[in-house]
Formats: C-alpha cells, sequence, structure tokens
C-alpha cells in the first residue's frame, strides 16, 4: 500500500468533497464518541468558523440540527472535518478505495502519515485495512466505510 503525502492527502479529499461523498455529518453514535475524544464542540456559527467547522449539531435525541439546547447539543461534524482532524491532531490518514468486491465495493485503510512516524513504525505498522480487520467483505458506500474507519480508529488507536 502506497502511503500519501500532503499533497496526496488534500487533494483526495477535495474529490471525495466534491462529489459530496465526505460533506455527510457523522451517525450520532460516532458524534457522541469524537465528543468523549474532545472532538471540539463549538456552541456558535462563530466559533465553528474559527475552528473550520459547520455549525451542525445533535441534540441529546439524536436529531440533527434541531429543537438546539445550548448545553444538550453534540456538534455533528462531516466526515471529512473528522478525517483532517485525525490527520492534524493524531497523524492518522483515512482513505475509501474500492476493495474488489462486486457486491460491497468500497473498504477502508487507515495510514499512519510519515510526518512523526518513527523508522520502525513505518517498517511494522503502516496501515491497517478494513477488510484485515474486521472481517468484512466491504462496505456499500464510502460513507459507510469512512464511519466504520472512523470507529476503528477511535476505539482503538487514539
Amino acid at each position: 500500500m502506497e502511503i500519501l503525502h500532503l499533497g496526496q492527502q488534500k487533494n483526495y479529499l477535495n474529490n471525495l468533497k466534491r462529489n459530496n461523498i465526505m460533506n455527510k455529518p457523522v451517525n450520532f453514535e460516532l458524534a457522541k464518541l469524537l465528543k468523549k475524544k474532545e472532538f471540539p464542540q463549538p456552541k456558535t456559527t462563530f466559533e465553528a468558523q474559527k475552528l473550520g467547522l459547520e455549525f451542525n449539531w445533535y441534540n441529546e435525541d439524536g436529531i440533527y440540527n434541531a429543537n438546539f439546547k445550548l448545553d444538550t447539543t453534540i456538534q455533528a461534524p462531516t466526515i471529512a472535518d473528522v478525517v483532517m482532524w485525525l490527520y492534524e491532531i493524531y497523524d492518522i490518514w483515512i482513505q475509501t478505495p474500492f476493495s474488489h468486491n462486486d457486491i460491497k465495493p468500497f473498504c477502508w485503510v487507515i495510514s499512519k502519515t510519515l510526518r512523526n512516524i518513527s523508522e520502525e513504525e513505518e517498517n511494522k505498522n503502516c496501515w491497517l485495512s478494513g477488510i484485515d480487520n474486521d472481517n468484512t467483505q466491504g462496505y456499500d458506500s464510502p460513507t459507510e466505510a469512512a464511519e466504520s474507519a472512523i470507529e476503528y480508529t477511535l476505539n482503538n488507536l487514539i
């Protein structure tokens, strides 16, 4: 597996965003997990803009952008926001390439970037594949694959 460098990573993400794949908010369960992992929780549109985030939220019942109560909302970041947060904070990069499976055509790959990686890490654990780690045969969509990769990362790598 080739490791993408910063310019390639941003081009990959921009292509996915243009196709509206990565502009979807993560599901409610991931939003709650992200809050536990200290993903930024802006409380105003201005705060969100300063962080480069969309100001979207779930209420305490898991309803997207409804019944806004400042104390009980959970930030609902887009998949792209989470991918970039993982990259910028933890040097972890997520991709959702084709899985070469005709029934469920997408999988995920998690890479440790080259910015802060030791030579030992680079040689033994540069990337993980969703097919190798969760015994699936792929996913129906890149969104489903990305959410699975994010969940794996949050639960197992940070």
